[in-house]
């Protein structure tokens, strides 16, 4: 009984309290929100419409599962235990469609993932992300900080052939702030003129990010080439080194590599 009652007081519909997670419930307020969390400190959510036919929502802890149930089995789950690791729910478009079931885990070092594999639990895809929706008409969105260099926002479709990225030609970014370290603008990705040369706790806004610019032997989404408006409002290239690739110690806040 007690379980029962945790995992309706985990999944009950909640009021996102973070800026970015209000952003997208905002973005789509037509969905239902559900919270993936039971800790105070952590902020994972799940949306999709509670009155379309195409997701079917269970939401439950993995660990409320027998181990014979292969929705507790699956790849994602390490086997570490709590409440934390969740098969969500499956969607299928119509009678007859593919299935494809939905879990999330926080994993043992908080890398909060969402997976989805096919009908008979055989990983499809996954991503890091802590806020994820899902429409009925199969496309997912994406939302997360962690073991990202921002707050990356994705858009995937469900497809006949798997679960494909809607490619974008840069990432937005959108944060403000002082620099840490004072940068270069440059015309140009590579080469090019100075566009400006800013002082440390200048004002700046970085505008985007550059997906084909990934730092040599680094993660793949540890972009290090970003386009910066300066507070006079010149608009140039910021070359990242790989020393400020982390945001233990970044140029400015909000751009630098959140994890392990």
């Amino acid at each position: 009984m007690k379980k029962k009652i945790l995992s309706l007081i985990i999944l009950t519909l909640f009021s996102i309290t973070t800026v970015e997670a209000q952003k997208m419930l905002n973005s789509f307020n037509y969905l239902g929100w559900i919270s993936l969390s039971d800790r105070p400190y952590s902020t994972y959510f799940f949306g999709y419409d509670r009155n379309g036919t195409t997701f079917h929502f269970d939401g439950i802890p993995q660990d409320f599962l027998s181990i014979s149930d292969p929705r507790r089995m699956d790849s994602n789950y390490g086997g570490n235990g709590g409440s934390m690791n969740f098969y969500i729910g499956y969607f299928q478009q119509h009678d007859g469609a593919p299935i494809y079931h939905f879990f999330f885990s926080e994993g043992p070092s908080v890398d909060p993932t969402f997976y989805i594999t096919d009908n008979d639990f055989n990983p499809l895809w996954s991503q890091f992300g802590q806020e994820m929706a899902v429409t009925e008409g199969g496309v997912i969105y994406l939302m997360g900080t962690i073991n990202r260099m921002f707050n990356m926002k994705m858009k995937f479709k469900i497809t006949s052939s798997g679960i494909r990225e809607i490619p974008q030609p840069y990432y937005y970014v959108g944060v403000q702030g002082e620099l840490l370290k004072p940068i270069k603008l440059y015309s140009q990705k590579e080469g090019g003129e100075v566009v400006a040369t800013l002082p440390k706790g200048y004002a700046v806004e970085v505008l985007l990010a550059d997906p084909r610019s990934v730092a040599e032997d680094e993660d793949s989404t540890t972009y290090n080439r970003y386009l910066v408006r300066s507070n006079f409002g010149l608009v140039g290239w910021m070359r990242l080194a790989n020393e400020d690739l982390s945001s233990f110690d970044p140029v400015i806040r909000g751009v630098g590599f959140v994890g392990d």
